[in-house]
């Protein structure tokens, strides 16, 4: 399966966690049930807009998360989760997936998003290959970041400076990870716009994943 940004670019299709609820690499099931650790009225979806011309599903457990391409993060994104939630926007022009993940322990967490930042900035080109466009991957370390929410921002977009592509956002809190992803015509230069925008969007969002934290809300 791909999904087709407004770029007009194909990116590789999203995981889908199909273990078994509550064991180490668990996608969890309903709300605090069955080894489940999100609360099932946990508004991933806050702020994504619904309208004539937008969409938005979930949240849910069994729905694709975001989209890395496999020759730089095979394997390590989301790692070994207890459970995950998937929100989407889908319209014309955008596409905004949003993805909470928790682990067993703030240690594992910090440790699947330090992954994830090593292999943005090691990546940094993705060469043409059959049914594959040429990408470059660009970090975007401390853009609108703040230093209580560790995380990693970067984009892969089209080479030459082509419009299409994706910006993503990686910010933990405690054992929770939210990874989001807003595809469309974004360049290497308008990248950092739209990884300001997902801080803005996301904060509500954000706020709330102070339960997952050893001290609470």
């Amino acid at each position: 399966m791909t999904l087709v940004g407004c770029g007009g670019q194909s990116s590789e299709a999203g995981h889908v966690a199909t273990t078994t609820p509550g064991s180490a690499s668990a996608p969890g099931s309903s709300a605090r049930q069955g080894g489940a650790d999100i609360p099932v009225d946990f508004p991933l979806a806050q702020g994504l807009r619904a309208d004539s011309e937008n969409t938005v599903t979930g949240p849910r457990r069994d729905a694709r998360g975001i989209s890395l391409r496999s020759r730089c993060w095979n394997g390590v994104w989301p790692g070994r989760l207890r459970d995950r939630l998937v929100a989407q926007q889908r319209g014309p022009e955008l596409g905004v997936t949003r993805e909470l993940v928790v682990y067993a322990d703030a240690a594992t967490a910090a440790a699947e998003v330090a992954r994830v930042h090593t292999r943005a900035t090691r990546c940094q080109a993705l060469p043409a290959r059959p049914g594959q466009v040429a990408l470059d991957v660009t970090p975007y370390d401390g853009v609108g970041a703040r230093v209580s929410h560790a995380g990693a921002s970067f984009a892969e977009t089209l080479a030459d400076d082509r419009p299409g592509g994706s910006v993503f956002v990686f910010r933990r809190v405690g054992r929770a990870v939210l990874a989001v992803e807003d595809s469309g015509e974004w360049t290497r230069d308008s990248a950092v716009d739209g990884i300001r925008h997902l801080r803005r969007a996301d904060r509500g969002v954000l706020a709330r994943l102070c339960v997952f934290t050893d001290a609470g809300c």
